[in-house]
């Protein structure tokens, strides 16, 4: 079965290799994929949405001790469908949800958390999968290493038909094996990009190589942004 699963996985990648192959082939591409950051640079709900993902990155001390850190986290990815009660849940569970993250156990903070939510809806409980939430909250604690997937980029990747935990790690996956392979070309946009954002609103020290890959392809998948939740 592990093997099964590892080839499928395999043929996934590949599949998606494709796809940011075609788009940043060669430098005249590059061109293209700094366009898509100028555009969280220039468009002022993505630049201060920009600002708040600097803050809350990898800031432990911030993350355990924010009593409303979830209630900020939902309203500035613009997260849909999840109340009060819910948040407060994961305020009260935030030790073991870092700890679940510090040690890897993704599936299992999916499965516990994520998957099947209970979320109240007037006087019912409905059951929701808030794997865009999970892959938000992911990304902010292991930014070199996962992306902050949403159903544009999965579905812009030919991964729509999957389920997202799947096209999370494919797409994981898929950017870092990019990264390892374009060396020059990550580069030259970051040369690029210190030449050109003058505010230095993404020319950080905390701006990972990932990062620019997930904004890039955000801006591509999502029409430029309109009205919809930020990466």
């Amino acid at each position: 079965m592990k093997k099964v699963l590892a080839h499928y996985f395999e043929s996934l990648i590949k599949l998606v290799v494709e796809k940011i192959s075609f788009e940043m082939d060669n430098d005249s591409e590059l061109d293209w994929a700094l366009e898509r950051l100028h555009f969280h640079i220039n468009e002022p709900r993505s630049a201060k949405f920009q600002e708040y993902y600097f803050h809350i990155l990898s800031n432990r001390d911030f993350f355990l001790n924010s009593e409303e850190f979830f209630t900020a986290f939902k309203y500035n990815y613009s997260l849909q469908g999840i109340n009060k009660s819910y948040l407060s849940s994961l305020e009260n569970a935030k030790p073991r949800i870092l700890n679940l993250i510090d040690e890897r156990k993704l599936s299992q903070l999916y499965l516990e958390y994520f998957a099947r939510a209970n979320i109240k809806h007037g006087n019912k409980e409905v059951e929701r999968n808030l794997a865009s939430f999970f892959t938000k909250l992911v990304r902010t604690f292991l930014p070199a290493d996962y992306c902050a997937l949403d159903n544009p980029i999965k579905n812009y990747f030919g991964l729509k038909n999957e389920g997202f935990f799947i096209a999370f790690l494919v797409v994981s996956e898929l950017y870092k094996r990019w990264l390892t392979n374009n060396s020059r070309k990550i580069e030259y946009i970051k040369r690029e990009l210190k030449l050109t954002d003058g505010n230095n609103l993404l020319v950080r020290d905390e701006l990972t190589n990932l990062k620019i890959l997930d904004l890039i392809f955000w801006a591509e998948a999502n029409p430029f942004g309109r009205n919809q939740p930020l990466n």
